[in-house]
């Protein structure tokens, strides 16, 4: 987030940070060998997470979630909060997914429509319930 590539709205939402963020250093600086082929920022964040131990870590590349199933690290990608945050009803998944389109952030269409699907079916669920209550 704090990378010189980072989009200005990311390194400006890192650098003004809210309250309930945390910001956690490794506490060793030995290299795993094994995670050299990744992004500096993911492997940081899987030694970060084989550090902390009980984590669930946020990682959307596909090389980086495989080397965290390997090391048992249990990970979710972007897409993952989203939902989980649509089917808490925290947030409107559409719109959500319209803003994150709107970015340099890269999903395959099928995905997007999974997604959309079911919050589809969640509002249903919701209809349904409201008026069987009602």
């Amino acid at each position: 987030m704090t990378d010189v590539d980072a989009p200005p709205e990311v390194a400006t939402w890192i650098r003004i940070r809210p309250t309930w963020l945390q910001v956690r250093q490794r506490r060793t600086t030995h290299d795993d060998p094994a995670l050299r082929h990744l992004d500096p920022g993911e492997r940081a964040a899987i030694l970060l997470a084989q550090e902390e131990g009980d984590v669930l870590l946020l990682i959307d590349d596909a090389a980086g979630r495989s080397q965290a199933t390997r090391y048992g690290i249990p990970s979710t990608r972007t897409l993952g909060i989203l939902r989980s945050a649509a089917v808490r009803q925290l947030l409107d998944l559409p719109a959500a997914l319209k803003s994150l389109a709107a970015t340099n952030f890269r999903v395959s269409q099928n995905l997007i429509e999974e997604l959309l699907k079911i919050e589809e079916l969640l509002k249903e669920d919701s209809e349904r319930r409201r008026r069987v209550t009602g």
